[in-house]
């Protein structure tokens, strides 16, 4: 798509700013990224694992929800994905992680 864009044969996207942002940067693509809320969305996206419904599915959840809840904290943590972020949206994402990760105790 941001090759399509590149080429200018299609002008626009809609995306998670974090997706097209780590997109470009992988592609080695500079396009300008302007980023344009939607009202529809949250302000904070959530993510969920799946695992099969059984009870070794419901193992692997509660072995990864421990790995996240060790290390969530952790500045290093949240820098890894700190690359998938654009400038504009940096400061957004850090209160964010902060609100909904560190203070709810997610």
């Amino acid at each position: 798509i941001f090759e399509m864009m590149e080429k200018k044969r299609i002008d626009l996207t809609i995306e998670f700013p974090f997706v097209s942002h780590f997109s470009l940067s992988s592609a080695g693509l500079d396009l300008p990224l302007t980023i344009e809320p939607m009202l529809e969305v949250p302000s904070f996206v959530n993510a969920y694992i799946a695992c099969s419904k059984n009870k070794q599915g419901q193992l692997v959840i509660n072995d990864i929800n421990a790995v996240l809840n060790e290390n969530i904290s952790f500045p290093a943590y949240r820098d890894i994905f700190e690359k998938w972020i654009p400038q504009a949206a940096m400061q957004a994402y850090r209160e964010g992680y902060q609100e909904f990760l560190i203070e709810s105790g997610r």
